[in-house]
This record gives C-alpha cells, structure tokens and sequence, in this order.
C-alpha cells in the first residue's frame, strides 16, 4: 500500500518600497507577480493584512530578491524619475 500525501507549496511573500514625495510606495510580490502596491504613505503593515485575508503566506522577505518585484520597483523608480508611463511588470491574481 503506497499513501501519496499533498504538501502545500511554501508561499514566500516578498516586499520593498521607494521614496517619493508623497511618502514610502510599498510593494509586495510572490514568485508568481506583484500582489499588492500601496498608494504613498501606506504602511506595509496594512499591506501584510490585506494579504493575510486573501492569501496564506509562510515567510516574509523584504527585498527584491525575486524577478517579478526586482522589474515592478525598476520600473517604478523610473517613472517616479520621469523615465516611464507604462509598467509591463507581471501581477498576481489573488
């Protein structure tokens, strides 16, 4: 008798902001895309409980350490410099 037992995937959350005049811009993402951008001034505490009740997550990385939040926070440093109107970053549906 062989029993095959499902183990959800580990879901890592991944976050990072930049300045502007208005405040710090948070954004977070999953290895799938961004999941969550919060207007300036928003606090990433907010952000985390929005998520928390649409998503499970296991662990908590601030940085761009995953390609879909390294192009989002690229992108959006360059249109904050004036640099771009268009972001082609990839989301995530929650």
């Amino acid at each position: 008798m062989v029993m095959v037992v499902a183990v959800p995937k580990t879901t890592e959350l991944y976050w990072s902001s930049v300045s502007c005049p208005q405040g710090l811009i948070v954004v977070m993402a999953t290895e799938r895309g961004v999941c969550w951008t919060g207007t300036p001034g928003t606090s990433v505490d907010e952000g985390f409980a929005w998520l928390r009740r649409k998503m499970q997550f296991d662990r908590v990385v601030e940085g761009e350490k995953i390609a879909p939040l390294q192009q989002a926070m690229n992108q959006l440093q360059r249109y904050l410099a004036g640099e771009r109107v268009q972001f082609t970053c990839s989301c995530s549906a929650i």
